[in-house]
């Protein structure tokens, strides 16, 4: 393949082989052969005819680099962890640019899609306080994120957000996720999915806030919702594991995404779990995550 090392000659383009199409590399290997690419699609654009396949163009030597990372996400999704980096924090692919502010955790872990972050109990991912992060009481929130266990928990935080007067979080206990939601002076509303998660399989958990409903998904589907205003929950900054004095999850996320808004089911379903339901089973997607962390342990050396 007559291709760039770097891959700055690709080009996508829709059906109509002229409208060219935003794109984002999220990992581009071409020792292994490997490359995955977001293309944004132009859903429902009816002067785009025969919208139903694109066409990916490569072979100009001279080519400068045309990705558009932050052209390939929705307006109303303000952060992106694909944890492509390999080194560093990770940085938000979208373009408020809502990058890491602080990592305990091991990257280069194989993920869902590409590579994921690999967590410990004691392992940190700090996200920035900013305005866009912050659920509007008119607006709301979608948290979501692929998850791939190596021991289940008897609890445990995935994502947290707390100013000491109200709390959002999504977790796990007696092994099965949970949303907690409570403003100032009010009592916790809590949803359970009842069903216990197994380890070394990927999951996709989501919550979503807003309309003045809570909900929690499993894999796409909705296990429980129920009605909840949504109260003032203060502009500070979430995090992804450990918080709060509270033990975070041994195991390996992905995909990581917040929404400014309430994602429905259909969206959720469609945006997140389209393909990579069958990805995730596939014997390159990681069968043994203990044996990866060893061989990771073997690379890099000890935990301090």
């Amino acid at each position: 393949m007559d291709l760039l090392q770097d891959g700055a000659d690709l080009r996508f383009i829709a059906a109509d082989d002229a409208t060219r199409l935003a794109h984002h590399v999220e990992l581009f290997d071409p020792a292994a052969g490997v490359a995955i690419v977001w293309v944004r699609l132009p859903e429902g654009d009816a002067s785009i005819p025969g919208a139903s396949h694109f066409w990916m163009y490569y072979g100009n030597g001279q080519a400068a680099s045309v990705e558009e990372p932050a052209a390939v996400f929705d307006p109303l999704q303000t952060l992106s962890f694909s944890f492509g980096e390999g080194s560093g924090l990770p940085q938000d692919a979208t373009g408020f640019q809502h990058h890491a502010e602080g990592m305990t955790g091991t990257q280069r872990a194989p993920g869902v899609i590409g590579q994921g972050l690999l967590m410990q109990v004691d392992s940190a991912l700090r996200l920035p306080a900013t305005p866009a992060l912050t659920p509007g009481t008119q607006s709301g929130l979608t948290f979501a994120t692929w998850i791939r266990l190596v021991d289940v928990p008897e609890q445990a935080v995935v994502f947290r957000r707390a100013d000491g007067r109200s709390l959002l979080e999504l977790g796990i206990a007696a092994g099965a996720p949970y949303v907690r939601l409570a403003g100032p002076g009010e009592e916790p509303v809590t949803l359970e999915s009842g069903t216990a998660l197994a380890s070394d399989r990927w999951y996709h958990l989501a919550i979503t806030l807003g309309a003045g409903r809570l909900g929690l998904y499993v894999d796409g589907q909705r296990v429980q919702e129920r009605e909840a205003p949504l109260p003032d929950l203060g502009m500070v900054g979430s995090t992804i594991g450990s918080a709060g004095g509270l033990e975070g999850f041994h195991g390996t996320i992905d995909e990581v995404r917040i929404w400014r808004a309430p994602q429905g089911q259909a969206l959720i379903r469609q945006r997140e779990l389209a393909g990579i339901g069958d990805l995730r089973q596939r014997d390159f997607m990681a069968d043994d995550l203990a044996a990866q962390e060893r061989l990771f342990l073997a690379e890099t050396g000890p935990r301090r």
